[in-house]
C-alpha cells in the first residue's frame, strides 16, 4: 500500500474531498497545503516558513497531501509514493467552487485555515480557466 500520496489538480477539481475520503479509508493523515499556506484573513505565509512546515510534513512516514503550489511540486514528488492528478474541465471546477462557496458561506471550509472565509473572486475564476496540469 502507498503511504505518501499526492493529489493535484485545478481548484474545484475535488482534491480535498478525495484526500479526506482516502484518509478515512486508509487511516492516513491528510495534509491540505492551503491550510499550511494561508493564515487567518487570507494572509499568505512566507515562502521560507511554508517551506519549513512543508519539509517537516514531507518527512513524516505517511500522508495524503492535496494542493498545487507548483513551486514545491518537484520536492513533494520526490517524497511521494504515488501521485493522483485530477484533470477536470474548468467549467466543472467553476461550478464546484461556487457550490463550495454557497455551502461554506460566512465560514472557512474544513481544509482551509481558520479565518479564511470562503468566496470566489474573479482572479480565482481566471486562474481556474487558465490552469494547466
Amino acid at each position: 500500500m502507498y503511504s505518501r500520496i499526492l493529489v493535484v489538480g485545478c481548484g474545484g477539481a475535488g482534491k480535498s474531498t478525495l484526500s479526506r475520503r482516502m484518509g478515512e479509508l486508509f487511516g492516513i493523515p491528510v495534509v491540505h497545503l492551503d491550510k499550511l499556506w494561508w493564515k487567518e484573513g487570507w494572509t499568505a505565509e512566507t515562502e521560507e516558513e511554508f517551506d519549513r512546515i512543508l519539509s517537516r510534513e514531507l518527512r513524516k512516514p505517511a500522508w495524503i497531501m492535496d494542493g498545487n503550489y507548483k513551486r514545491t511540486f518537484a520536492e513533494r514528488l520526490r517524497y511521494a509514493d504515488f501521485c493522483i492528478v485530477l484533470d477536470v474541465e474548468a467549467s466543472v471546477c467553476i461550478g464546484n467552487v461556487h457550490k463550495r462557496a454557497r455551502e461554506c458561506a460566512g465560514k472557512s471550509r474544513p481544509d482551509m485555515a481558520p479565518g479564511c472565509v470562503e468566496y470566489v473572486s474573479e482572479d480565482f475564476e481566471r486562474w481556474i480557466y487558465s490552469y494547466k496540469i
